[in-house]
C-alpha cells in the first residue's frame, strides 16, 4: 500500500468519526430539546388554570407595580431593595416564588399555586368561598391547591365572617363553655363518679376532686342498688365521711 493510499484511508477515518460524533451530538441536542419540552408541558398541563385565565392572571399581573418589583427581584436573585417594607411578605416567601414565561408575558407563582394580584384577590374569594359556601378550613384547603397571595389566611377568614348568607344560616346552637368544679379543700370529701362499658362488662370510675386520683373497678351486675352498695365498701370510704 502507497503512502498515499495509506494517507487517504486515514483521512476517511477520521472524517467518519467526525461524522459519527457529529450525529451523536446532534441526537442528544435533540433529546435534551425533547426533555424541556415535555417538561415545560408537564409544569404548564398542572397549572391550577385554563389558558385563557392564565393569560387574564398574567396581565393583571403585568399592570401592578409591586408584583412587577417581585418579579425583577425574583430574577435577580433578591439583591438591592428586597427588603423595602412593600416587599417583606414577598422576600420572606422568596425561596417558593418562581417566574413562568407565558406568551402573553410573565406569570409568579409560589410553589404550585399562582399569585393572584390585589386586583382580581376579591373575584378570587369570592371563588374561593361562595361556590358552596364552605368553612375557613375547607377554603384554607381549595386555596392552598390553587393560589396565593401574603396573607389570604386573613382575607378568607374575614370573607367568610362578612358572608351574609353564612351569617344568616349559621348554625343556632352553639359550643358552650366548659363548666368546671370548685376545688374541694381537702381529698376524698366531694367524688365524681361514672359507669362505663368495657369488654363485656359495666365498669365504675370514681374520681377525687381534689387529688384527681382514680379508682376504676366491676360492681357487678349493673344494678343501682348494687353500685350505692359496693361505693360504701369502695377503698376510699377511708376517707370519705357520710
Amino acid at each position: 500500500m502507497s503512502d498515499r493510499e495509506l494517507s487517504r484511508k486515514i483521512q476517511l477515518k477520521s472524517l467518519e468519526e467526525e461524522v459519527s460524533m457529529n450525529t451523536v451530538i446532534t441526537m442528544m441536542r435533540n433529546v435534551e430539546i425533547e426533555d424541556v419540552h415535555n417538561f415545560c408541558k408537564r409544569v404548564f398541563d398542572d397549572l391550577p388554570a385554563t389558558p385563557q385565565r392564565l393569560v387574564e392572571i398574567s396581565r393583571a399581573q403585568q399592570a401592578d407595580e409591586l408584583l412587577q418589583r417581585v418579579v425583577q427581584q425574583t430574577l435577580s436573585g433578591w439583591k438591592e431593595g428586597a427588603k423595602h417594607p412593600d416587599m417583606l411578605d414577598y422576600f420572606a416567601a422568596r425561596g417558593e416564588i418562581s417566574v413562568l414565561y407565558l406568551t402573553s408575558g410573565t406569570l409568579l407563582m409560589y410553589g404550585r399555586r399562582i399569585i393572584i394580584p390585589p386586583s382580581l384577590r376579591e373575584e378570587m374569594l369570592n371563588r374561593l368561598h361562595d361556590d358552596g359556601h364552605f368553612g375557613l378550613n375547607k377554603c384554607r384547603q381549595r386555596a392552598a391547591e390553587s393560589v396565593w397571595w401574603p396573607k389570604i389566611s386573613i382575607d378568607l377568614k374575614r370573607h367568610i365572617e362578612h358572608c351574609a348568607f353564612c351569617q344568616v344560616h349559621a348554625p343556632s346552637q352553639h359550643a358552650e363553655p366548659l363548666v368546671t368544679t370548685p376545688t374541694p379543700s381537702r381529698p376524698w370529701t366531694h367524688i365524681a363518679a361514672d359507669i362505663f362499658h368495657f369488654n363485656n362488662s359495666n365498669w365504675l370510675v370514681t374520681v377525687d376532686l381534689f387529688s384527681r386520683s382514680r379508682h376504676s373497678t366491676e360492681p357487678g351486675n349493673g344494678q343501682h342498688q348494687c353500685h350505692l352498695r359496693w361505693c360504701r365498701r369502695h377503698p376510699w370510704q377511708h376517707h370519705a365521711r357520710w
